[in-house]
């Protein structure tokens, strides 16, 4: 003969609102600590932007553009400036003086209107930011980034945290 043992709190209202309040719990700690995981993360590694160009003068009179990636460290706020595997500048926290961001916009100049003529109606934007330092020597420095369209708002954010400098924003729009 077999024996049934019936679990009194799954047949009964009681056991099913026992049930389902246990797992809406275990479901609100998962979201929780879902939530929080990337928080932390983000506090303690650094943050690397690619696609921009450096804006760098050095010896030469004619600035020159370097392809460069960006990484931010929001806890310590230093920033490093990088260039295939190699430094171009590195900035701490206390040396940031300005951050200044500016977006361009221009009308795009076809030659052949006839063929492409959508393009006259379309706007070209360029995204520039501006970095006003200190150097050690005590003299006063800019850097000049060309920043990407996909990622500049997420550069200027992370720029303002780690420094804790409020960027002025300068937009420009082109006339109609």
């Amino acid at each position: 003969m077999r024996i049934i043992h019936k679990d009194p709190r799954r047949n009964t209202k009681e056991g099913a609102s026992f049930l389902s309040l246990r797992v809406s719990s275990w479901m609100i700690l998962l979201l929780l600590a879902a939530a929080l995981a990337p928080v932390a993360r983000a506090q303690d590694e650094p943050e690397f932007f690619a696609l921009m160009k450096c804006l760098k003068t050095g010896e030469a009179r004619q600035p020159e553009a370097v392809n460069c990636d960006l990484e931010v460290h929001r806890a310590s706020g230093r920033i490093r400036i990088l260039s295939s595997e190699k430094e171009l500048l590195t900035l701490e926290k206390t040396q940031i003086r300005h951050l200044v961001y500016e977006r361009i916009t221009r009308r795009r100049v076809v030659s052949n209107v006839m063929v492409v003529w959508p393009i006259f109606f379309t706007k070209g934007r360029k995204n520039f930011l501006t970095v006003q330092y200190v150097r050690v020597d005590g003299k006063s420095d800019f850097l000049s980034l060309s920043l990407d369209k996909s990622n500049y708002e997420q550069i200027l954010v992370a720029l303002e945290e780690a420094t804790g400098v409020k960027a002025e924003r300068h937009l420009d729009e082109a006339p109609e």
